[in-house]
């Protein structure tokens, strides 16, 4: 979309629903806004790490670097367990 400014804005949406969350640890170039709709563990953000679980919506400026690793059930290939999130990038 053109804003009428000097370069171009934009966002993006992405659906997450899979077994278990497999991202490495990264960072965006731009904002990231992450709902968690299903699913538990641990994120990391820049130097803090707390608990996520379902509900949990969470803001993060660019070029924070982070990952989220669910707990251990989710990897053990309980089929009735899943990740799902929303994440939008702006």
């Amino acid at each position: 979309m053109d804003t009428g400014t000097t370069g171009y804005k934009f966002i993006r949406v992405k659906k997450i629903d899979t077994p278990y969350l497999n991202n490495p640890f990264h960072f965006n170039s731009n904002c990231e806004l992450v709902l968690i709709e299903e699913g538990s563990g641990k994120r990391i953000m820049g130097d803090n790490i707390s608990n996520f679980k379902e509900g949990d919506l969470v803001l993060m400026g660019p070029s924070v670097p982070h990952i989220w690793h669910n707990d251990r059930p989710f990897y053990a290939g309980n089929k009735r367990l899943r990740s799902r999130a929303i994440v939008v990038y702006f």
